[in-house]
C-alpha cells in the first residue's frame, strides 16, 4: 500500500495539551511561565537608593541576580532587607543566626578567609551581604541572594547569598552569607540597597522558582 505525504505544517492548529506533549498554553507569556526557573522582573540601576521587589506564595524559592552593580560612594557595604506582611515598612523583621565569610584573593595571589559578620541576638532586619565596596570606574559587584518559603506562617525563612567584588584594597572579595528570619509572619519584600550611596549602574532580576 502506498503512503499518502503527510501536511505536517497544517497537521495540528491549536493549543496540544500537556497529556499528549504539548504547553497547554496559548500566549508566549503564559508559555515563559512553563519551566521551573521563571523570570519574573529586572531592576535597572542609574542613581538609585534601593531595588525593591515583591514576594509571593506563588513560589515557595526566589533567587536574584546580581549584574554588574556600579556604585557611586567608595567603601560602602550592600545590604538586603526584608519586609513582613504586618509592616508599614521594613524594620520589624528578626535575622538570627546570621553568618558570613570572606575569602580574599590579594593581588600578590595569596588567599584568606575569616569571619566579617556574625549575628544571632535576633535584634537584626537588615543584612550586610558585601562589606568595603569598591566605587571605582572599572569595578562592579557581580553573585546571587536567594529566600526560601518567604510566605510560611509556620517555619523560619531561610536565605544566602554568594556576592563577588573588588574592595576599597583592590582585592577580589567572594562573600558568602547565610541565616534566617525567625518571624511566623510571612515576608512580602524584600530591598537591596547601600548603606550610606547609590547605586550608579546595574541590573537585579528576579527569579520564582517552582518546586
Amino acid at each position: 500500500m502506498a503512503l499518502s505525504k503527510i501536511d505536517v505544517a497544517n497537521m495540528l492548529t491549536g493549543t496540544a495539551p500537556v497529556a499528549n506533549g504539548g504547553t497547554g498554553v496559548t500566549t508566549s507569556a503564559a508559555l515563559a511561565n512553563t519551566g521551573n526557573l521563571v523570570k519574573i522582573s529586572t531592576a535597572t540601576l542609574s542613581g538609585d537608593t534601593s531595588a525593591e521587589f515583591d514576594l509571593d506564595s506563588t513560589y515557595e524559592h526566589f533567587l536574584f541576580r546580581l549584574s554588574a552593580i556600579h556604585i557611586s560612594a567608595d567603601t560602602d557595604s550592600f545590604k538586603v532587607d526584608f519586609s513582613l506582611t504586618s509592616d508599614t515598612d521594613y524594620g520589624s523583621a528578626t535575622i538570627t543566626y546570621m553568618g558570613s565569610r570572606n575569602f580574599q584573593s590579594e593581588i600578590s595571589g595569596i588567599g584568606t578567609a575569616g569571619n566579617v559578620f556574625n549575628a544571632s541576638t535576633g535584634t537584626l532586619s537588615e543584612a550586610t551581604i558585601a562589606n568595603s565596596v569598591s566605587a571605582d570606574n572599572d569595578h562592579a559587584l557581580d553573585g546571587t541572594f536567594e529566600i526560601f518559603n518567604p510566605s510560611n506562617t509556620t517555619f523560619t525563612k531561610g536565605f544566602r547569598g554568594e556576592i563577588t567584588y573588588m574592595e576599597k584594597d583592590n582585592n577580589i572579595i567572594r562573600t558568602v552569607t547565610h541565616g534566617d528570619i525567625r518571624n511566623s509572619t510571612a515576608v512580602d519584600k524584600i530591598k537591596f540597597l547601600m548603606e550610606s550611596g547609590n547605586f550608579a549602574s546595574g541590573k537585579i532580576t528576579q527569579y520564582g522558582i517552582k518546586i
